[in-house]
């Protein structure tokens, strides 16, 4: 099972299908590459003051280590430590540094694949922004005049809604979805 937290950008765009392609789904999960790579895992993925505390936390303890008079094998041993620490705490940097840049969080999703947690939490987001569309246009049709009809043009329809996407979200995974490519590898 995969756990999975949704996260929107600081400005999404305002049609709810472009909205849902700026989600971003971090998992939840042990990242080797930040293990193998570490201070370039915190720049390659934006997380410049992870990055500035793990160049310190290092520095400090080679000091240490050095001062001590213990073998130059201790420093290449804290190393390795330090990056396994960052493998387990990824993902947790990863939404820290989101949030710090202003993402929202909307939520979290399990599945046994990306495939399944997408179309789980997509079936209900896409619900849920249908939903607020028509509660802004009832709202927006009572404050028009009386000759006007009564949600005329605003209520989002057939291909529109989130379980009639053609049949499209079931069976086909995540196929026909723009930001495939754009999932997150961690």
């Amino acid at each position: 099972m995969q756990f999975y937290t949704v996260h929107e950008p600081p400005e999404p765009p305002a049609d709810r299908i472009d909205r849902a392609g700026s989600l971003v789904f971090v998992s939840d999960r042990f990242t080797p590459l930040a293990v193998v790579f570490g201070p370039l895992w915190l720049l390659a993925n934006r997380l410049w003051y992870a990055f500035g505390i793990h160049l310190l936390a290092l520095a400090a303890v080679a000091l240490v280590i050095v001062a001590s008079g213990l073998s130059w094998r201790w420093i290449s041993l804290m190393i390795s430590a330090f990056n396994l620490f960052l493998g387990f705490e990824a993902a947790s940097l990863q939404r820290w540094g989101m949030e710090s840049r202003g993402w929202r969080t909307l939520g979290t999703v399990s599945g046994r694949t990306l495939d399944e947690c997408e179309r789980r939490f997509l079936e209900t987001y896409l619900n849920d922004q249908r939903l607020a569309a028509e509660n802004a246009s009832r709202s927006a049709s009572m404050s028009q005049p009386s000759n006007v009809a009564s949600g005329s043009g605003h209520r989002l329809t057939g291909a529109a809604t989130g379980n009639d996407m053609g049949g499209r979200l079931g069976s086909a995974g995540r196929s026909w979805l723009p930001w495939r490519s754009r999932a997150s590898s961690t």
